[in-house]
């Protein structure tokens, strides 16, 4: 568990509020629930972190869906404590121009 609160209780497969948040690119509500203390590392162990997320987040459009991450919610993730060196099924979140991006902890 990654806290006594219900902003850090987690839903199907293991996924908080935030972390769905992150997900579907719903700024308000990640910082909404970043105010209400949502831990920012907080997610299954082994499993991705809302950090992961925001980093793999896809965009879909007339182009069709593609990889670009998402630049708002990490940097409010890293400002709330998010921990970028955090290994989540092999892969840790890295510095990049623009937005961060995975790479392999191998």
């Amino acid at each position: 568990l990654c806290g006594a609160t219900a902003v850090n209780d987690t839903m199907d497969k293991g996924v908080t509020p935030l972390r769905q948040a992150v997900q579907m690119g719903h700024l308000e509500y990640v910082q909404l629930l970043l105010d209400a203390r949502a831990q920012p590392d907080c997610g299954p162990p082994g499993g991705f972190k809302p950090l992961h997320d925001a980093v793999t987040r896809v965009r879909r459009g007339s182009g069709g869906a593609r990889l670009e991450g998402d630049a708002s919610s990490v940097r409010m993730l890293l400002a709330a404590g998010a921990k970028p060196d955090v290994v989540a099924r092999g892969w840790t979140v890295s510095p990049a121009r623009g937005c961060p991006r995975l790479t392999s902890a191998a």
